[in-house]
């Protein structure tokens, strides 16, 4: 207990100590160190898995009644964020814990009043999974068993960083090098021929565990560390294989900001889309969006690919039925994105500013009367184009937002002439999945056109208003039924596309497209 303020116990600070063997044990013997202090323990015999509250001299009559207590001849105050606390048995250590406050799982314990308590005794490890606030109703368990205790639990033993240089592979786990004493050789192997280790070194100072090869790792190659199940605090554990990647040097704009939705749906989240413009994969472990991690793990954004980073996977396809479900990943929080305007930062796991976009509601086309729902997107992946950090609206005709692949408002600057034509001048709608609907392609040299479309029969009927006023981006698909618009089926015979484009700087085109329905005896 290091902060006992607010709680419902004594206000002191104390520390219990467990007897987990089967004989009695002269606590005279040993001495208790705090950080690089020592004090020795007095006079005292601690029956087999009974308790001692240790506390200050003050402290002692207010914990009389939990148990057993002992004062110390000198009370080193415990830090409320974290401190190492020690057993010694003449010099040999016994038992270590380096405490922090962020091991209250609930923030609000952090405050004091709760204690730290350990879960499962025998497991003579003190990471931080051991360990955990008391559920005790007033905050902890002076002197009798602990209310967390689970004599099953196995905390799981994890690497927690890894790093290739040359031929040496360097590990940090989750628990410290003390408790490691038994890691051979032996117990590591990697594939893609490198195989075992030649020799192993810890570096005590940085509880890094250093492995040396005969070899050298590659570069932009994935590897696997593959690890036998080692004895560690006691008890064999198996360690999940580690992906490793030899990243090349990463530049500014490697990874490229490419979309935004930062004004959602109802009910909606927002998403930030990255683009990899390089010819080599990048792994984002590390990589932070604004303050937020991307991923604790190796992961690869390969050339020419897009990844959308979400709070919600699900209700971002379901807003966006076309979106890619693979480049989407879900994370535990992005930075607010505010409606007005915002920033949005990308940083490399060394901390390196890799890109950033400033954006505001003003930078959507003014003809939208709602944006509700509508990204802004890179209008260029090029790096060396003019209109690489121009953003516009996304097509509403693409959904509103593309998460997961090519913007809707990407422009091929090699395009001159506006263009719309047909896949196939002749429909046939009689579901033999050829030819069923009327596929109207267009491509156009602008991104901020808006689109109509209406089909006529052959004489100057009016037959269906397929698109209205819709943010056509720079290239799409439309598909027409073959409907009219109160749902009766359009007859064989002539009919003609008139489509008319425009955009919010005057500029206007009209298109005029004849095509044919063919009848089922005629399509034979």
């Amino acid at each position: 207990m290091s902060n006992p303020n607010n709680g419902r116990l004594p206000n002191y600070e104390y520390i219990e100590l467990f007897n987990s063997s089967r004989i009695p044990i002269q606590l005279s013997e040993f001495t208790f160190g705090y950080n690089n202090n020592r004090v020795s323990l007095p006079e005292y015999l601690l029956a087999p898995q009974q308790y001692v509250i240790l506390c200050n001299q003050e402290a002692l009559p207010a914990f009389e009644r939990y148990g057993n207590v002992l004062a110390l001849s000198r009370w080193y105050i415990l830090a409320n964020t974290g401190a190492t606390l020690q057993i010694f048995r003449n010099s040999t250590l016994i038992d270590a814990v380096s405490y922090r406050n962020t091991w209250h799982r609930n923030t609000s314990k952090r405050n004091g009043g709760w204690s730290l308590e350990r879960i499962n005794p025998n497991w003579t490890c003190n990471l931080r999974e051991n360990w955990a606030s008391s559920e005790a109703l007033n905050g902890g368990t002076p002197g009798r068993r602990n209310s967390i205790v689970d004599r099953n639990s196995r905390p799981q033993i994890l690497l927690t960083h890894s790093s290739i240089t040359a031929n040496k592979i360097n590990l940090t786990f989750n628990t410290s090098s003390f408790n490691h004493q038994q890691i051979t050789v032996d117990d590591f192997e990697i594939n893609n021929g490198i195989g075992k280790p030649t020799s192993i070194q810890w570096n005590e100072s940085l509880d890094t565990l250093t492995l040396l090869f005969v070899k050298d790792f590659e570069e932009n190659k994935i590897y696997i560390l593959m690890t036998k199940p080692i004895e560690i605090c006691s008890f064999f554990v198996k360690i999940p294989n580690e992906k490793l990647f030899k990243q090349t040097t990463v530049n500014h704009q490697d990874i490229i900001i490419s979309e935004i939705l930062f004004n959602p749906k109802e009910g909606g989240v927002d998403f930030v889309e990255v683009y990899n413009v390089t010819n080599l994969p990048i792994n984002l472990k590390n990589w932070k969006i604004g303050n937020r991690t991307i991923s604790e793990d190796i992961l690869l954004i390969d050339p020419d690919e897009y990844l959308a980073l979400t709070i919600n996977k699900a209700i971002l396809s379901l807003h966006y039925p076309s979106a890619i479900a693979n480049n989407i990943l879900q994370l535990a929080s992005l930075p607010p994105y505010p409606n007005q305007q915002g920033n949005v930062m990308l940083f490399s796991a060394n901390n390196l500013l890799i890109d950033s976009v400033y954006y505001n509601a003003n930078m959507h086309d003014p003809i939208l009367r709602n944006v509700k729902g509508i990204s802004l997107e890179r209008q260029s992946t090029n790096r060396f184009d003019l209109q690489f950090n121009t953003f516009s609206s996304a097509s509403t005709l693409h959904e509103g937002a593309t998460p997961g692949y090519k913007n809707s408002t990407s422009v091929d600057n090699m395009l001159k002439k506006n263009k719309i034509f047909f896949t196939s001048k002749t429909v046939s709608p009689n579901n033999d999945f050829y030819e069923d609907f009327l596929e109207i392609n267009y491509q156009f040299n602008d991104a901020d056109y808006y689109i109509n479309i209406t089909i006529y029969n052959d004489k100057g009927t009016l037959i269906n208003r397929l698109i209205r006023n819709q943010r056509a981006g720079s290239t799409g698909i439309i598909e027409w039924n073959t409907l009219h618009e109160n749902g009766k089926k359009a007859t064989a015979g002539h009919y003609i596309m008139i489509a008319e484009i425009y955009n919010n700087k005057g500029q206007k085109e009209r298109f005029k497209k004849a095509f044919v329905i063919v009848s089922d005896i005629l399509s034979y």
